[in-house]
């Protein structure tokens, strides 16, 4: 989801990232930082739909922090969560090629 949003830039506080700087930063730079989820239902796993949303988005200094929702559901069952993740977005002094 968030490749997508930053190859379309869609999202303001990561407006000059591009694929490369995503995947370079996406294990080292990004940390979820609260991760709750309830399931109302069971639901199929072989059969089920889901639905993401970034619910909010907001940048400090060398920090963007990511607030989601998501919800999971099928014919009979459902499950909903929350997720907050911390991203950094610290500009190196060095570049790549001076590793």
């Amino acid at each position: 989801m968030i490749a997508y949003l930053v190859e379309n830039k869609l999202l303001g506080a990561m407006s000059d990232w591009d694929l490369e700087v995503f995947k370079r930063r996406q294990l080292s730079n990004f940390l979820i930082t609260s991760f709750s989820s309830k399931f109302k239902q069971p639901i199929n796993s072989d059969s089920f739909q889901g639905e993401l949303s970034i619910d909010r988005c907001s940048a400090r200094r060398d920090l963007i922090l990511l607030k989601t929702s998501c919800a999971f559901f099928d014919q009979n069952g459902r499950s909903e969560g929350e997720v907050t993740i911390a991203i950094l977005n610290q500009q190196s002094s060095r570049s790549l090629e001076a590793l």
